[in-house]
This record gives C-alpha cells, sequence and structure tokens, in this order.
C-alpha cells in the first residue's frame, strides 16, 4: 500500500470514530425505568435490501419469572420513504407484522417506521437509510481449539464490502440439527387397564416416528463485527459460532444458517449499549432500569415508553452442513443431550402401588425391551423418556431445506 493510500485510510479511520462519537453524545438518550410490567412496548425491525416480506415484531416488557413475552396484537405498521411510498404491514402471527408486499430497501432512499397501537399510541422512528451493500461473503466450518483450550468446530464468515472507510456488522443464526434416539424401540408400553387385583398391561407399536428428529435453536446473544480498524473493509475468518466436540447438537449431522446485518453506526451504537446491558433479554424485562439510545419514539408524552431500534441494512445469508464423523473422523462421539438411566420396576402389588404402572401414567420412563434377566426387577427394561422417544427434544418432521 502506497503512503498516500495509508494516510487516506488513517485519515477515513478517524472520521469514522468521530461519527460514531457524535452518534453516542448527538442522539437524545431515551431514559426509562421499566418497573412495570406489560408498560414498555419493545420493536424489534430491520428493514434489508431483500426483496421479501420484511418483518416487524412488536412485544411488551415482562417479568423474568414470565417464559415469553406479552406479544402486541392488532397494531396498525407503516414503513414509507421520501418518496412517499408507503409499505403496509399485515399481523401474520401474534405481535409478528410482515409486509404485504415484498420490497427491499434501496440506496439513497430514507425509510421511517410507523406504529399505531390498538389503544391509539403512535411512535415513530427516525429516518434511516442504507449504509452500504455486501458484495462478497460466505461460510466456512473447519475443526479449531478455542480460548479454553477445547477442541470443537469453528463457524466462520467471510465477507466484503463497497464501503471504502470501514463498517459495521451484526450477526445472528439459526441452528438445526439431528437427533437420533439411542436407546429406542419400535414399541411401546401401554397400561389397558387396572384392578384392585389384576392389570392389562401390553406391548403395541407406535404410531408415529420417535427416533430420528430434528431440533431448532436460535441465538440469543448479541454478535458484532467492526472493520474500521483493519486495512481493508472485509471480514476474514470471523467466527460467529463455535461448537465444542461435547456439543450433543454436532453428535449425527448438523446445519446453521447464519444471517449478517451491514448496519449504520447508530445501530451499532445501540446494539453495543444493549450487548453491555446483558443483551436481547435485558430489553424485555420489567425489573432492569437502565439508558440505551433507541431511534424510535412516541409521539405523544402520555403514550408508554418505547425501546427498540428499526434500522436499514444491507443483508447475507448463508446456510452450511455438516456430518460429525466428516469432520472428526477419529473422535468419540458426543454425549447424548440427557442422562439415559434404565431401570426395572416390579409390577406387585394392587391397585395404585404398581411401581411399574405408576411410573408409565408419571411418564417418567419409558418401554425399552423386555427384562429377560437382564437386571432384577419386573418384566420390562424402562428408559429416560428422551433416550427412547426424540421428540421429547425435537420435531419428527424434517425440515423442508434438510438434505443428507
Amino acid at each position: 500500500m502506497s503512503p498516500l493510500k495509508k494516510y487516506t485510510r488513517q485519515i477515513n479511520q478517524l472520521l469514522s470514530y468521530l461519527l460514531l462519537v457524535l452518534v453516542y453524545s448527538c442522539v437524545q438518550p431515551y431514559e426509562f425505568s421499566i418497573n412495570e410490567s406489560g408498560k414498555t412496548l419493545i420493536v424489534e425491525s430491520v428493514l434489508t435490501d431483500q426483496e421479501i416480506h420484511q418483518e416487524v415484531k412488536i412485544s411488551r416488557s415482562f417479568s423474568f419469572g414470565l417464559l415469553d413475552p406479552k406479544m402486541e396484537r392488532n397494531a396498525h405498521v407503516v414503513i414509507s420513504n421520501q418518496r412517499g411510498q408507503e409499505f403496509l404491514f399485515a399481523e401474520v402471527e401474534k405481535g409478528l407484522y410482515k409486509s404485504i408486499e415484498k420490497f427491499g430497501a434501496q440506496k439513497g432512499d430514507s425509510y421511517i417506521l410507523r406504529i399505531q397501537t390498538q389503544d391509539g399510541a403512535i411512535y415513530t422512528s427516525d429516518p434511516m437509510m442504507l449504509s452500504a451493500q455486501v458484495t462478497t461473503s460466505g461460510l466456512s466450518v473447519i475443526t479449531s481449539v478455542n480460548n479454553a483450550g477445547e477442541k470443537g468446530a469453528s463457524l466462520q464468515w467471510n465477507s466484503a464490502t463497497e464501503n471504502s472507510s470501514g463498517s459495521y456488522y451484526r450477526f445472528t443464526y439459526e441452528e438445526t440439527y439431528k437427533i437420533i434416539a439411542p436407546m429406542w424401540s419400535p414399541y411401546d408400553a401401554v397400561v389397558v387397564s387396572e384392578g384392585v387385583d389384576t392389570f392389562d398391561l401390553r406391548v403395541v407399536l407406535r404410531e408415529q416416528e420417535e427416533r430420528i428428529c430434528y431440533g431448532y435453536d436460535t441465538q440469543n446473544s448479541i454478535i458484532l463485527a467492526d472493520t474500521h480498524t483493519l486495512q481493508q473493509d472485509a471480514l476474514n475468518q470471523f467466527e460467529v459460532l463455535f461448537l465444542s466436540l461435547s456439543n450433543p447438537k454436532i453428535s449425527h449431522r448438523y446445519s446453521v444458517l447464519v444471517k449478517q446485518y451491514l448496519i449504520s453506526d447508530q445501530a451499532f451504537a445501540f446494539y453495543s449499549t444493549l450487548q453491555k446491558q446483558g443483551g436481547n433479554q435485558w430489553m424485555f424485562s420489567s425489573s432492569q432500569p437502565g439508558k440505551i439510545n433507541g431511534n424510535i419514539h412516541p409521539n405523544d408524552e402520555t403514550s408508554d415508553p418505547i425501546v427498540g431500534f428499526f434500522d436499514v441494512a444491507g443483508y447475507q445469508e448463508h446456510r452450511i452442513f455438516f456430518n460429525f464423523n466428516d469432520l472428526f473422523p477419529s473422535e468419540p462421539q458426543p454425549p447424548y443431550f440427557v442422562a439415559c438411566d434404565v431401570s426395572a420396576p416390579t409390577v406387585t402389588g394392587t391397585l395404585g402401588t404398581r411401581e411399574l404402572l405408576n411410573v408409565l401414567y408419571e411418564d417418567t420412563a419409558i418401554y425399552y425391551k423386555d427384562n429377560r434377566g437382564i437386571m432384577p426387577g419386573g418384566p420390562m427394561l424402562l428408559v429416560t423418556p428422551a433416550c427412547g422417544d426424540c421428540t421429547r427434544l425435537g420435531s419428527n418432521k424434517k425440515p423442508d431445506f434438510w438434505n443428507e
């Protein structure tokens, strides 16, 4: 690189950092204290440059004791640009709104998100523009060792953009993996009837696929990348995800869909702050006070507070598959998801006291095979349910995208 180009690069990096400082200092911090469950509106929305049905997810804050957020129903959602185009959204499931027509963000256009809740409160975002677009990208997997000295699979992203002064990125991913129940049987034990002195217990064929299933997981952490300090505006071997050899997800066949968002400096500031506050779950908590630079604001001071960020981003995604034996041919298979305990409950006693029948009623163990002198106890060997029935851990329906 010539001295002039190097000097220019340094100037661009300095200007980028000055801009980020301005974002942190000039954007009015939206201070809120979420002290009542359900009062704070939570908005998750990224308008991408892909021609798709864009999404806006709206919910309410909730207490840590609850499992899921309260989804905001019957809202009116629209995204518009400075040329007067409006893109209407419809609620396709609780709290999830999709654009009625497919569209993607165009370079040079600014976009605004508007939301009107069913109680009449109106919220409007700052205008946002597409900062740049990804020119090349790819995903690969290699064997690696992490900082803790664990051997495993490293999922690495490579990409470049048209932005000459550096870029900001955010990543999410969705995992899918094959589950094979290690102690599956084609048969099941069923209690037909039970009386005081007699009972009818039968072994029957199972009625559904319970040996091979598919598990699903989505990433909850915030993954960010910044190329402003690099010599080139490119990510090379950026590790999105590391899977250790002890992770049961990679026992057989594993797939991950990685999504990359080329985000604005304002969005990077927002997600960096969110990351420091404890991640995505912090947004939904009703007990976490804090400050964050959101860009969606209530039109009326009497409206409920809102937290979230509406961004316009360049988007790329890649899916990859790999088999454990192909990547680690000489390594032992990871342990199963749960411990597989085998037992042989007895059938002695009267109504309500027969151990084997009670275990089947309570569904704490399921049939594995007949006990032909293998261990002391009753006539059947039972096993931990998830070890003989994969539907306890995933779905027995193969995903449309899955290939072997």
